[in-house]
C-alpha cells in the first residue's frame, strides 16, 4: 500500500495538485504493479510561518522557479 508524500510551497492550485497526484499514481503504477486502489498521494503544504533554511524563517526553504 504505497503513500507518496509531496512536501510543497502552501497555494498549489487544486487542479495542478490532482494532475500531479494522478502523474505520481500512474508512475507508481507502472513501476510496482500495485493496484490503483492502494496508491495513496498526500500532499504536505508548508506555509511561510512553517519554513526555515539555515535556521531563518523563510518563504524560500524549498527552491522553486521564479515566474
Amino acid at each position: 500500500m504505497p503513500v507518496i508524500v509531496c512536501e510543497c510551497k502552501a497555494g498549489i492550485p487544486a487542479g495542478v495538485k490532482a494532475k500531479m497526484a494522478a502523474e505520481f499514481t500512474s508512475a507508481i503504477r507502472e513501476i510496482i504493479l500495485s493496484p490503483l486502489d492502494l496508491i495513496s498521494v498526500v500532499f504536505h503544504e508548508a506555509t511561510p510561518e512553517n519554513t526555515y533554511r539555515s535556521g531563518e524563517a523563510t518563504s524560500e526553504s524549498c527552491l522553486w522557479p521564479k515566474g
